[in-house]
């Protein structure tokens, strides 16, 4: 309970005030000014509890408006403002769900010298002038859960305040609002009110601001006289307004600023110049917005490590866009219109990539060839249907890689090379019948890969050899889930059923595969040896059979080992080479190996000679020779469950 002791009314008039757009920019008020007659019955020192309270107030290591945790006298449920401090050995306060609907002048007056005053409540609609008053020291206020009327004076005082925060509820704000809090200021949150205008003037006593937001406004335009003294602003939000565009040069001033985040608004246009002066932006957030072109607004900016565009209306990269970005870490462009990657990203210290939600149909090699760094691709939900070979094979450091909800129809896991990091890919919602992988076995090609998803494919069968491949795959929970295939018993799918290992199945073939029938390999040719001459394309054809599916490799002369093709549904292996050279003719041999036995069968290749005619100079000299080289030749790729197109 509290005690009212004088009641009087306060007329609250909230003139509506607009922008004339004029060199200087003046404002003036609407000669038919729209009063909100506001009726407050407010008591003098009536929110202040002068009986017994019934809440409870206790110590307790509290977050402070500076995010540091520090002791703190917390009242929850109060309806009303102790007198004197609950809690007299900390000076910090905080009110939780509190139901107080005002804080009136001097309510803290008995308060010894407070630190901060924190208040969440859904109630509190109104400060009056003073209503910190003999709080000279006080460096935090925060007051969230409503939207505030405040009177002009109410931070009268407090020259030595360093955060406040508030949501606004008057549509226009100017310096009159903050008289009385110097320069000291550091932080200013005015997030989630209803502001559309702000007077040249309002912020010209901040010299010290590092953070400001006005976020959750309705703010539609971006005045460079706002910030106009604001040169030590390191921070600035700017998210969930009605922004049309960014004028060029309007932070021209916030050499300083290293975040700037414009979300959720209606932009458009990005003038160029727009971002001048900001030389050590760290991170920029532009989502949500309608920007269908970026231009090379961005470029020059070697500070900026974070740059986030989701859900705009991008259509295409363009190497402008993000030339000269050499510390970009953190690039999201997820939700756009992208339909095609036509250049490579020359981003060279990019860890993480975002390119989810997009409508790209296809992966070309030459796209990620210089993301040296790169540990995290998102590329799910978008129509890729077709990846080039080796797009992956250079990103050693590649760990995540999200490919669900497109259109592949197969997928090559022997393309992340020999020393990849990959640990978790996804490619779930695909149409996938069929995998590769690499058959060498030391080292082990997945070495690193602890989750494979495959759900909702169209596989028939599954490799049950991968674990000798992919070492620590399934060890941990879900980690390797095949459900909503149409698996078909094979001598693969029962090795998994009986797997102790973390395999997600339909149960239905962990029932019903019982008994299937395993078998040695066979090999055979599809032709005999086979007489070309030089600068000739040749393919070899190996008709592989066997249960469970064997492992194909190829050898030159016994010794080098030739990288070729498996289709699992047709059992055929291939190798092909174009423009033989001499060193190329020998014998290949075709060794098919699974669990049950090996097999394998050799032909030759032989030179045809070629007859010269003509002056005696050498017709042949322009056919340049094909040199298989043993450093490009490591592997012998396992082509599973369809066919893969090379």
């Amino acid at each position: 309970m509290y005690f009212r002791k004088k009641m009087y009314v306060v007329y609250s008039s909230i003139g509506i005030i607009t922008m004339n757009n004029t060199a200087n920019e003046n404002f003036s008020m609407i000669s038919a000014r729209c009063n909100l007659l506001a009726l407050l019955i407010v008591a003098v020192n009536g929110n202040v509890c002068y009986f017994p309270h019934t809440f409870s107030c206790t110590e307790a290591n509290e977050e402070l408006p500076d995010t540091t945790i520090e002791r703190a006298c917390v009242c929850v449920h109060a309806d009303c403002i102790p007198k004197s401090n609950p809690c007299p050995s900390v000076n910090n306060i905080k009110f939780k769900d509190s139901t107080f609907e005002f804080i009136s002048k001097n309510s803290f007056s008995n308060y010894s010298r407070l630190n901060s005053i924190d208040v969440q409540s859904g109630s509190i609609n109104f400060i009056q002038e003073m209503a910190f008053g003999n709080q000279q020291h006080l460096k935090m206020i925060r007051i969230t859960g409503n939207k505030i009327n405040v009177e002009t004076g109410a931070f009268n005082g407090l020259s030595h305040l360093e955060i406040l925060q508030f949501q606004p509820n008057f549509i226009s704000i100017s310096s009159n609002l903050f008289s009385g809090i110097g320069s000291s200021l550091q932080n200013l949150d005015l997030g989630s009110g209803i502001v559309m205008n702000i007077l040249n003037d309002t912020f010209d006593e901040f010299i010290n601001l590092k953070s400001l937001s006005v976020a959750n406004n309705k703010l539609k335009t971006i005045n460079k006289q706002w910030f106009i003294r604001l040169t030590e602003l390191t921070e600035l939000n700017l998210a969930g307004n009605y922004i049309l565009s960014i004028p060029s040069s309007v932070f021209s001033h916030q050499t300083k600023l290293k975040e700037l985040y414009v979300p959720e608004n209606d932009i458009i246009i990005l003038e160029q110049g727009c971002f001048d002066g900001l030389d050590f932006l760290d991170e920029l957030v532009l989502s949500g917005n309608k920007i269908s072109d970026i231009g090379n607004v961005l470029t020059g900016f070697k500070n900026l490590t974070k740059l986030v565009i989701n859900d705009n209306l991008l259509q295409m990269l363009k190497k402008e866009m993000f030339a000269e970005l050499a510390s970009l870490k953190y690039l999201s462009l997820s939700g756009n219109s992208i339909a095609e990657m036509t250049i490579p990203l020359p981003l060279p210290n990019l860890e993480i990539l975002d390119l989810s939600k997009n409508v790209l149909q296809s992966l070309q090699k030459y796209n990620f060839e210089h993301l040296q760094t790169i540990t995290k691709i998102n590329l799910a939900d978008n129509k890729i249907s077709k990846i080039e070979n080796g797009t992956f094979s250079n990103l050693s450091t590649l760990g995540y890689l999200f490919l669900e909800n497109n259109k592949l129809a197969t997928f090559s896991l022997f393309d992340f090379g020999n020393d990849n990091k990959l640990q978790s890919l996804n490619l779930q919602n695909n149409t996938l019948t069929s995998l590769s992988f690499s058959t060498i076995l030391i080292p082990q090609s997945l070495m690193y890969l602890e989750m494979l998803w495959l759900d909702n494919n169209r596989l028939t069968t599954f490799p049950s050899v991968i674990f000798d491949y992919a070492p620590s795959l399934a060890i941990h929970q879900n980690s390797l889930q095949l459900t909503n295939n149409p698996l078909k018993c094979d001598c693969n799918i029962k090795s998994l059923t009986e797997s102790r290992r973390n395999i997600i199945l339909d149960s239905d073939i962990r029932t019903e595969c019982q008994n299937p029938g395993c078998s040695v390999p066979t090999t055979m040719f599809a032709h005999g040896d086979i007489t070309v001459p030089v600068g000739d394309d040749v393919s070899f054809i190996c008709k592989v059979t066997g249960q469970p599916n064997p492992i194909v490799s190829w050898t030159f002369n016994n010794d080098i080992i030739i990288g070729g093709w498996y289709n699992i549904i047709t059992g055929t292996s291939q190798i092909h080479f174009t423009k033989l050279s001499a060193i190329n003719f020998g014998n290949y041999t075709c060794t098919a190996t699974n669990n049950v036995g090996t097999a394998s069968v050799t032909m030759n290749l032989f030179e045809r000679p070629v007859k010269y005619q003509g002056t005696g100079s050498n017709n042949n000299a322009d056919n340049k020779s094909f040199r298989i080289s043993p450093s490009i030749l490591p592997f012998v790729n396992l082509i599973l469950l369809g066919f893969l197109t090379f």
